[in-house]
């Protein structure tokens, strides 16, 4: 179970929301029914949480009668623990037509007992249904807002300009609060509407790059293999990761099939917009007994979006490829 890591906590994951209804107080059959009741009606992402009392595997009405009758809680029914912070006030719905806006939000703590603040940015072309946590990093955009006290406590804040608001459409804008305990506040959303593409130098398309990037160039069974992809530019491209074996032949990596079959093209995502400078976590396993010894490629190609000779370089916007052995 998560313990409220604060991964989008209230808004989609139901151990974030369940966590923290336990930790004020709530027996865990309301806290149950309440975080199932609130998923049923999320627009977020589907989940459909089962209760199984009985460790039959099945979920009945059995189940929710017996958590009713045991009356569990987090230490005692009613009693509430620390209480992590909560986001007061944020930007107001805006919309904008340049790249940048003002990223702000006030919280229920002192700045002394805050650890952190921060705005997670999804851009219009990001399903949010296909959200995964930290196995799906696509489109997710962090931004960890500074304190401004401004002289005034009545308009001390947290805030960040972000000057990357290139795709039109909605972005949808999640806040959240860390307290120093660890415990993180419930999400609270805006939605910021980009009502063009913006004529500036941040979200003009000067070029796409790819670099792929290992943690060592020489492994043996039980090394930790980590492979990540980084882009640069601004545009939606489609990407390929690929591994090269030593005899010539190839598999492509697919974030959601894994591993294709010998020479059979996945693409590792069908789109993924560029928004300046970032990096991917692919890959990370310990290396497997039994491979075949020699020299491998781990290679990244991005590709314009719906290509479909995949294996011609002259559709290819950039190429990079990082050698190891094994």
């Amino acid at each position: 179970m998560l313990w409220n890591s604060g991964e989008f906590n209230d808004e989609t994951s139901f151990s974030g929301s369940l966590i923290t209804k336990l930790r004020r107080g709530s027996q865990l059959s309301q806290a149950f029914l309440d975080t199932r009741n609130k998923l049923n009606h999320s627009n977020i992402i589907s989940q459909s949480p089962w209760l199984d009392a009985d460790g039959d595997g099945m979920n009945t009405t059995a189940d929710e009668e017996h958590i009713n009758r045991s009356e569990i809680c987090l230490g005692i029914c009613g009693i509430a623990g620390s209480q992590p912070p909560q986001i007061t006030q944020i930007l107001p719905a805006p919309e904008i037509g340049g790249s940048s806006a003002l990223l702000w939000a006030k919280t229920s703590h002192h700045v002394d007992d805050i650890y952190k603040v921060r705005a997670i940015l999804v851009s219009p072309d990001m399903t949010i249904s296909e959200y995964q946590g930290q196995n799906t990093d696509f489109g997710r955009i962090e931004i960890e807002l500074t304190y401004n006290d401004n002289a005034d406590p009545e308009k001390a804040r947290y805030e960040a300009e972000y000057d990357h608001f290139c795709t039109p459409g909605l972005w949808k804008v999640f806040y959240e609060a860390q307290g120093t305990d660890g415990a993180w506040s419930d999400t609270v959303s805006v939605d910021i509407v980009q009502k063009q593409i913006p004529d500036n130098a941040q979200c003009q398309q000067s070029g796409v790059n790819v670099a792929m990037l290992l943690n060592q160039t020489k492994y043996q069974a039980g090394d930790d293999f980590i492979l990540s992809m980084q882009v640069n530019g601004q545009q939606t491209v489609t990407p390929y990761i690929a591994i090269i074996l030593p005899d010539g032949s190839f598999v492509t990596y697919s974030y959601n099939l894994g591993f294709s079959f010998p020479n059979a093209l996945y693409p590792y995502r069908e789109t993924l917009s560029l928004d300046g400078l970032r990096t991917y976590p692919i890959l990370s396993f310990p290396m497997s007994a039994g491979l075949p010894s020699g020299e491998y490629q781990a290679c990244g190609v991005l590709l314009e979006p719906q290509v479909v000779d995949v294996l011609n370089v002259e559709n290819w916007l950039s190429i990079d490829c990082v050698g190891f052995g094994l």
